[in-house]
């Protein structure tokens, strides 16, 4: 693994703003908009522009900020560069028992794939973090493109009313088969899925560098592809825990390798899932990047930052990193991203004659949440 030069996030990375009472001009900025409110003019002809004012936005911001779960208004904001390019909202519907949802793209920035991510970043709002149990949005067959992304992130038709159609998704449904996905920085951390499986069984077969870096002196198993094959789509199948032991690192569509967790214990050893239910555990990280094309660009400490990330968003409260003296590279970047070495075991691991010390670091979590902050 490699971790010379960072790459710079890319700009299509979005988050949810929550508007401060400063913020109203981009709100009044959409919605006088014709090309971004052209949806809404067989309400407001002719255009679709709403009449909203500075005199409007206190009573509106008292209205909407702040009043979750019952109803729900953030910004879609670029990561990169803090611009506004969106909004998304819910809010509770008393007749039919279920929260109406909405998202808007600014027109300058449609066509880059906010809609997807925006709609995503809000069923991950409503479902995992304000637990409502149902969402619901309709509009006219003609936007194919917004009834497209809908389907995509697992809302289902269920009928049509006046000649709208009508959509609806319930927690369980988008929590039951939601791919976890993440985007950081320029990479995605994401689900296994068929199409990684040939690519997998490529690099795991033969001989590759990765091989001489990742615990070496345990060798890699040589799989029969049959075998392999029947093995990882009954992992697919199989139901996933929330957080994930295991992510694929995808890069411009392309899967370079993986980010992984395992159990240890106070001692540092492995702890097997069947011990884990008596015995005090931790859980350590580690990561693989086995496309060596990608070595030397960075990918692998933005893909470790992204990994801890992830799971401190869920809530994990510490972290280890495993490794032996002769991994250099991956000894830098622990230390980079805020890992303390806490264990060594000096000569514990045997390598092409030479004797090696195997490393456990744990991770300052101040530390690295001060260091991500100020990138």
């Amino acid at each position: 693994m490699e971790h010379a030069k960072q790459n710079l996030p890319e700009r299509n990375e979005l988050r949810l703003y929550i508007p401060k009472p400063e913020d109203g001009w981009f709100y009044m900025q959409m919605l006088s908009d014709p090309a971004t409110m052209s949806y809404n003019a067989p309400w407001f002809p002719p255009d679709g522009c709403v009449p909203f004012t500075e005199a409007d936005w206190p009573g509106w911001y008292k209205k909407w900020i702040g009043q979750e779960p019952e109803r729900f208004y953030a910004y879609l904001q670029c990561v990169t560069d803090g611009a506004f390019v969106g909004s998304v909202n819910f809010h509770y519907t008393l007749e039919r028992d279920w929260w109406d949802m909405g998202i808007v793209i600014f027109a300058p920035e449609r066509g880059k794939g906010y809609g997807r991510q925006g709609l995503r970043l809000l069923c991950d709002r409503a479902f995992r973090v304000n637990g409502i149990p149902r969402l619901h949005n309709d509009f006219e067959p003609t936007r194919e493109a917004a009834l497209h992304i809908h389907k995509a992130i697992g809302f289902r038709e269920t009928g049509v009313e006046n000649g709208i159609v009508q959509l609806l998704l319930t927690k369980e449904e988008y929590l039951g088969t939601q791919q976890e996905r993440y985007p950081y920085r320029g990479l995605i951390l994401r689900d296994y899925q068929e199409s990684d499986i040939d690519d997998e069984l490529f690099w795991n077969t033969g001989h590759h560098p990765w091989m001489d870096w990742d615990a070496p002196w345990e060798g890699v198993e040589q799989s029969e592809p049959e075998q392999f094959r029947a093995d990882r789509l009954a992992f697919i199948a199989a139901e996933k825990s929330t957080p994930r032991w295991r992510l694929q690192i995808e890069v411009d569509g392309a899967r370079i390798g993986s980010v992984n967790a395992y159990r240890i214990g106070e001692d540092y050893d492995d702890v097997s899932r069947e011990e884990a239910k008596t015995k005090k555990w931790y859980r350590a990280v580690g990561i693989v990047i086995q496309d060596d094309r990608y070595w030397g660009r960075g990918y692998g400490t933005i893909a470790l930052e992204a990994w801890l990330s992830y799971l401190l968003e869920h809530d994990v409260p510490e972290l280890y990193l495993q490794t032996w003296s002769g991994n250099e590279r991956m000894i830098h970047v622990a230390e980079k991203l805020g890992f303390v070495e806490c264990s060594r075991r000096i000569g514990l691991r045997e390598w092409q004659g030479n004797r090696y010390d195997a490393l456990t670091f744990r991770l300052d979590v101040p530390a690295f949440q001060a260091a991500r902050s100020g990138k």
